[in-house]
């Protein structure tokens, strides 16, 4: 019962700290274009937009708990991204991005610390949750960045993003979830704060 607390107080947290900051964490406003939109810029982006770092690094964390699963995590989190792009592109940018893009780490957070407690290699609701969320990421992406850009954007952004994701997996096979997923929740927090 002290579990399910304890959960409950972290979800609710989570919660409330997207309703307060969420206008806070302007990574994606949707005014400006992706500077230059190159390869380099593609790149450089999920190293350097703390949101992207913090989400595909927890879902690397998460693929690290699912054993045999971890490629297809993964290769499902980029085919996600690589959707959501394509949905910014073909959109622009929708309402509420920024919040869902900031309750995505949130959610990595929760389904890491989640995972940790169930039988490995089972993929449950919230962990299928926090890869979908990495949709949000690429959505913002498409939408922001001209269409004739994309082209050289995107695979940096994939080729990036799959490093990020591998290293995650690589630090989640050594460390606890119990570092890690209270790790992710602090950082979301950070960038909530910092509009990072």
């Amino acid at each position: 019962m002290s579990k399910y607390l304890s959960s409950k107080k972290f979800i609710t947290l989570a919660t409330l700290s997207v309703a307060v900051f969420s206008n806070a964490a302007l990574a994606h406003t949707g005014t400006e274009s992706m500077a230059g939109g190159s390869f380099i810029d593609g790149l450089l982006h999920p190293l350097t937009g703390g949101d992207h770092l913090i989400m595909l690094l927890g879902v690397g964390f998460l693929a690290a708990q699912m054993e045999g699963k971890q490629v297809r995590i993964i290769f499902g989190a980029l085919l996600t991204m690589l959707i959501g792009t394509g949905f910014g592109a073909l959109t622009g940018m929708m309402t509420g991005l920024e919040s869902v893009i900031l309750a995505s780490v949130f959610i990595v957070a929760v389904a890491v610390w989640k995972q940790s407690q169930q039988v490995a290699s089972k993929v449950n609701l919230l962990s299928s949750a926090a890869i979908v969320m990495v949709l949000f990421h690429g959505w913002a992406h498409g939408a922001e960045t001209a269409a004739a850009q994309l082209v050289q954007f995107v695979p940096g952004m994939l080729v990036s993003a799959a490093g990020l994701l591998t290293i995650g997996a690589a630090i989640g096979s050594q460390v606890s979830a119990k570092w890690l997923s209270p790790s992710l929740g602090v950082s979301a927090v950070l960038v909530a704060l910092l509009g990072a």
